[in-house]
């Protein structure tokens, strides 16, 4: 594969690059080891009944992908990556509300049925696919202030989501949302939120 170099000017940063890799390494250890292997620990909060489902994990793959992309100001890669995103979302949302649940039908569709992609994680992955293609567009001040505001809202979720509480507040868009997935939410927007804090001249070392 030939070397890219990152997005020039100000607006890549190493932070969200290496952000973006670990996120990818531990959604795919989530899928082999957590779902292939039963290691709950790695998506599921052991006192409460959510777990991180595949198609979640998933879309965390593609997600940091898709920031990989950005950066490489690879269009093809990002607008392939986010529009699978939005269509695992659609199709899991789709299968939730249709009563839809065969855990062997599709990867896309909750385990069981205290295990979905919650409501607020389809909410969050918009705004991700959103974020995304306004850096690959440079529109740092867009992707800094949708950080903002994913990253507060995640951590609001993730305290939340630790007390098993989300029932209790908002039994239908909260029910059903992990600790992994509130906190990769957050470590994904802290990571988007870093954008345009590199300087001009630290741009030219960053290869992909």
């Amino acid at each position: 594969m030939p070397f890219r170099t990152f997005m020039a000017g100000r607006s890549a940063s190493p932070v969200t690059a290496i952000i973006a890799v670990l996120i990818a390494i531990y959604a795919t250890l989530a899928l082999v080891v957590g779902w292939g292997l039963r290691v709950d620990l790695l998506v599921r909060n052991p006192t409460a009944d959510a777990a991180m489902v595949p198609a979640t994990a998933f879309c965390f793959v593609l997600s940091a992908g898709a920031i990989l992309g950005a950066l490489a100001q690879n269009r093809y890669m990002v607008r392939t990556l986010t529009a699978a995103i939005l269509v695992i979302s659609a199709v899991t949302s789709f299968g939730q509300i249709s009563g839809w649940t065969d855990a062997t039908g599709l990867l896309f569709i909750q385990v069981a049925e205290s295990e979905r992609m919650a409501p607020v994680t389809a909410v969050g992955f918009l705004f991700v696919t959103y974020a995304i293609n306004r850096l690959r567009n440079g529109r740092t001040f867009a992707v800094q202030a949708i950080s903002a505001l994913g990253l507060s809202s995640a951590i609001g979720v993730a305290v939340l989501a630790i007390s098993d509480v989300t029932g209790l507040i908002n039994g239908w868009f909260l029910s059903g949302v992990s600790v992994q997935t509130a906190a990769l939410f957050s470590i994904l927007f802290f990571a988007l939120s870093w954008t345009g804090v590199a300087p001009a001249d630290d741009t030219d070392r960053l290869a992909f």
